[in-house]
């Protein structure tokens, strides 16, 4: 099996950043940051602006640069012992998903890891936006638990979920959508041409 990939979850909360850096910065390639609790810490991962993780670039240490107006400047690295730990840790938990296949359902304790880390609800490792481009596939029940908590609508029909994210929210444009999924989108036509 593959290394799972992290990728930005524009259906969850995230923000941006902004502001001209110079290609020596480690901030350089980060356009997003989204991410969740670790214990009591709030931990943000670096996103670059196709929505993929920006990876650890191995600094340790302040590392010394020049900024765009050409004056000295210390650069922090771009990964903490928080961070690098949080990753991990999602990493696991994605890998622990991808490998339940879609009709079974994950069975969740209520005892985080032995560290008693939390990283967030398990629907927070659920990527709607993966999801309806065909990248991973989750249980049913997971899709919409994680549409509910999101959106605060609640169904169990995955044409409506569909149809709300991709033609109503406009999470992803129309033409990125899964084949497997289109037939979600061909059905809501359809129903529409009848009408």
């Amino acid at each position: 099996m593959s290394e799972p990939k992290i990728r930005l979850d524009r259906s969850r909360p995230f923000s941006t950043s902004h502001g001209p850096c110079t290609p020596d910065d480690p901030l350089y390639l980060v356009h997003f940051w989204q991410g969740g609790m670790l214990g009591p810490h709030r931990v943000v991962l670096p996103f670059d602006a196709h929505g993929d993780l920006v990876p650890d670039d191995g600094q340790v240490g302040i590392k010394k640069g020049i900024d765009i107006d050409s004056k000295p400047i210390d650069y922090k690295p771009l990964y903490d012992a928080n961070m690098k730990k949080f990753l991990a840790l999602k990493l696991q938990k994605a890998k622990a998903l991808a490998s339940v296949p879609a009709a079974d359902t994950i069975k969740e304790d209520g005892d985080p890891d032995a560290d008693d880390i939390d990283v967030g609800s398990p629907t927070d490792d659920v990527n709607l936006e993966a999801w309806l481009r065909g990248k991973v596939d989750y249980p049913a029940a997971k899709i919409r638990e994680a549409y509910r908590l999101r959106t605060h609508h609640s169904t169990d029909n995955l044409r409506q979920i569909v149809t709300d994210l991709v033609l109503d929210r406009g999470l992803i444009p129309e033409a990125d959508l899964a084949p497997g999924l289109r037939r979600h989108l061909d059905d809501k036509a359809d129903e529409q041409a009848a009408a």
